[in-house]
């Protein structure tokens, strides 16, 4: 499973925050679509990628079908216990997905300390 994002085109000047957050819900709902048809990534880190609740959220929607992906690292993401919660009930849900789900690094509120969930 090969999954290719283009990045935008690199200039001496900044994009725009429009531009950036286009940019960014393309990249969040690439990843979610093709875990959704994955058939052979098991192992994925997408550790410090500010993917927000937004990003999580699509990721969280394929989890409810994805078959084959056992280990998910998204240390660092700025994702609300909201959104974390929203993940691990995805995972839960879904008895042939995750198996490691890594949130260290993300809002903290009544969760257990390690941020690390076996499912």
């Amino acid at each position: 499973f090969f999954l290719m994002i283009r990045r935008p085109p690199r200039s001496t000047h900044c994009i725009s925050s429009a531009a950036s957050d286009v940019y960014k819900r393309q990249v969040h709902g690439a990843i979610g679509e093709a875990l959704k048809v994955n058939k052979t990534l098991t192992n994925l880190n997408l550790n410090i990628n500010n993917i927000g609740d937004k990003g999580a959220k699509a990721i969280g929607e394929a989890l409810k079908i994805n078959t084959t992906l056992a280990n998910l690292k998204l240390r660092d993401n700025n994702l609300s216990w909201k959104i974390q919660e929203a993940l691990i009930n995805a995972a839960k849900n879904n008895p042939k997905s995750i198996i490691k789900l890594d949130l260290h690094g993300n809002q903290l509120r009544n969760q257990p300390a390690d941020n690390c969930y076996l499912i």
